[in-house]
């Protein structure tokens, strides 16, 4: 009896063991980084499973994770369990007179449907541009939550010429009947395998029907199209987020930079510049897989050309801050990284995710005039930045003329000197950034002439652009000719970056024309 009940622990361990042994050889969690490699064609771009994923999770739910998931596993709940969802208050209302007549600031695919039927509801959007624009919103993420299965087209389509055509989801496939290849039929069957070991949790079915679904999609026709390699790019810069990562280590060097500028810490100097050059080269990582994936240079969108230009203000920045020592210039780089690429981060994903290009952009000459624009705007951003700190640096001292002689100090801790040192920081960046708006407004007009027939034809971005450089210019004649200095040559600078910030942004908003889609 004794020996019994030394044993009996055992024995009872043992069972449990080989219960949870045979739970993890037919069930247990599911691996879906499997699918990671699945490609997806999406708005006329291929791109990974992984990729397509998290861009519909964050479209839908405005998150990154759903229910404790992310990637392919939360995108999966809303194809698995679709019911599920349907009351989830997914999507947040920005309209006033919609969210008025809704009576909540969030709605869910249900409150939706229903809205639709309500008396006065055709009135308001016929009435408000702007819940008009509100609604096609929320209908744009619902649509991506109530089609979730139909819209992953994984099936690649070739026309009678042998030429790919488009792409259709698994249940379309049903539709061809007997016309649907081998290759087709057997990506129909691990499809529903697939959905079948998911919904019973069975790991062991799930990677066989995995492994069958990529291997037929290999197999059928018009996946010779595809480039294995940009889609492998396209997973490895889901994976590592080079633009997330860059947005933390912008700031981790201002602040290292600031503390070597008021704490006088030279040692931190170089540990700043390495955070700096760090968050560079994560930055411009992302823009060169951005590009691959693309197949062009990544500057078509407002998204893009923001981080374009952000990574131009940096390189600039560097450049700078080896070639003078500035720690000034050292600071502007890593705050405009912050900012920018936080707000870059930031916007919703219909405006960051890969779009193809429009017809008007489809030319050799986006990546010249486009890319000179941008790395124009890059040099008077950091302007802008020097000018920010000109004026600060000048109200500590009281507005005091410029006499006290190098060295000196007004506070007992600023010298004097740094009011010209900054202002001649910023004359050598708008020097370089006015040859390259020159080139691109040039550019821009041999391309204008090319597309539409006439190299100019005052469109509103045209003629600010032809503002901007004529403020510009007249800083450098009254910098360079008339002879001033200080505080007035700054504000015109501070003026030319106005007109950039208007030509940038408030041009598309304000006074839309033939280059709103920039």
């Amino acid at each position: 009896m004794r020996r019994t009940r030394l044993h009996f622990p055992g024995w009872l361990l043992l069972l449990v063991g080989l219960a949870f042994a045979a739970a993890a050889a037919s069930g247990g969690d599911l691996d879906y980084s499997q699918l990671d490699l699945l490609v997806v064609q999406n708005d006329g771009i291929e791109k990974s499973l992984r990729t397509y994923a998290e861009e519909q999770v964050r479209l839908v739910t405005d998150r990154r994770a759903l229910d404790g998931a992310r990637g392919t596993a939360a995108w999966f709940a809303l194809i698995r369990d679709p019911a599920r969802y349907v009351h989830e208050p997914f999507f947040k209302v920005s309209d006033r007179g919609l969210r008025r007549f809704l009576g909540t600031r969030r709605v869910s695919l249900h409150d939706i449907l229903r809205a639709q039927a309500a008396p006065g509801f055709s009135a308001l959007l016929h009435d408000s541009e702007s819940a008009r624009r509100s609604w096609n919103a929320l209908v744009e993420r619902a649509d991506a939550l109530g089609s979730a299965e139909d819209s992953l087209t994984i099936v690649p389509q070739v026309d009678f010429r042998g030429r790919r055509t488009s792409w259709i989801a698994p249940r379309a496939l049903m539709e061809k009947g007997e016309r649907a290849t081998e290759a087709e039929r057997r990506m129909a069957k691990a499809w529903i395998g697939l959905k079948a070991a998911a919904r019973a949790s069975d790991a062991r079915a799930f990677a066989a029907a995995a492994d069958e679904l990529i291997s037929a999609q290999n197999a059928c026709d018009g996946f010779e199209f595809v480039s294995p390699r940009r889609i492998r790019w396209d997973l490895a810069n889901t994976r590592v987020r080079p633009f997330y990562w860059s947005a933390w280590f912008y700031p981790l060097s201002a602040v290292l930079f600031l503390a070597c500028r008021v704490k006088r810490w030279s040692g931190l100097s170089r540990i700043a510049t390495a955070a700096l050059a760090l968050a560079f080269l994560l930055h411009v990582g992302g823009l060169v897989v951005r590009g691959v994936v693309l197949g062009r240079v990544p500057v078509a969108s407002l998204y893009e050309s923001m981080v374009f230009a952000v990574a131009g203000s940096t390189l600039l920045a560097l450049v700078f801050l080896v070639l003078y020592r500035a720690v000034y210039l050292g600071i502007g780089g890593a705050v405009l990284g912050a900012l920018f690429m936080g707000v870059a981060n930031s916007l919703p994903i219909s405006m960051t995710r890969a779009n193809p290009l429009i017809a008007a952009l489809q030319s050799y000459w986006l990546k010249i005039h486009v890319t000179t624009i941008m790395i124009s705007y890059s040099a008077f951003a950091l302007s802008f930045f020097l000018c920010v700190v000109y004026l600060v640096q000048y109200a500590r001292q009281g507005g005091t003329p410029l006499a006290v002689g190098p060295g000196e100090t007004v506070d007992g801790t600023t010298p004097r000197s740094d009011l010209d040192r900054i202002e001649s920081l910023n004359l050598k960046v708008v020097c370089f950034g006015l040859p390259m708006l020159t080139i691109g407004i040039v550019t821009g007009a041999v391309w204008a002439n090319t597309a539409w027939g006439r190299p100019w034809g005052w469109d509103p971005k045209e003629t600010w652009a032809a503002i901007t450089w004529l403020i510009y210019v007249a800083y450098l004649h009254t910098r360079l000719m008339v002879g001033w200095r200080g505080l007035r040559s700054i504000v015109v600078s501070l003026i030319g970056f106005a007109a950039v910030l208007f030509t940038y942004l408030g041009v598309s908003y304000l006074l839309p024309g033939l280059h709103s889609y920039i």
